[in-house]
């Protein structure tokens, strides 16, 4: 298809390049796809508290991530939601098996990991 003298690009191959993201972007993301390296076990009621919220409505706030391969993401932020959503995807799997994430791509990860550390200070306050 040719608009103007130029050939038009489809939706994928605009947003994607070899199955990743050119741009950030949010997106549903299966929860097993998302490997997350400080997430814990340990019993916290606050978490188990938004866990039973998201059985009901879904998580409010995406988790932040890097996609690493196609349909693959690494936790940056958020990791108490994520054990929650996880938690939630264990007791029912078909209700909660995807996740609002906002997707950070290999030229804006540095950023996005600056920007997280100045969130969290500012929240620290």
């Amino acid at each position: 298809m040719t608009r103007g003298g130029e050939e038009q690009k489809s939706f994928s191959e605009k947003k994607f390049l070899n199955g990743k993201l050119k741009e950030p972007a949010f997106k549903l993301v299966d929860v097993s796809s998302i490997r997350a390296n400080k997430v814990t076990r340990k019993k916290n009621k606050a978490v188990e508290e938004l866990q039973e919220s998201i059985l009901k409505i879904g998580l409010l706030k995406p988790v932040i991530v890097y996609q690493t391969g196609i349909d693959e993401y690494e936790l940056l932020s958020n990791t108490e939601e994520f054990q929650a959503v996880t938690r939630a995807k264990e007791e029912a799997p078909r209700k909660r098996e995807m996740v609002n994430a906002f997707i950070v791509t290999e030229t804006t990860i540095n950023e996005a990991k600056n920007q997280i550390e100045l969130l969290k200070r500012i929240q620290d306050r």
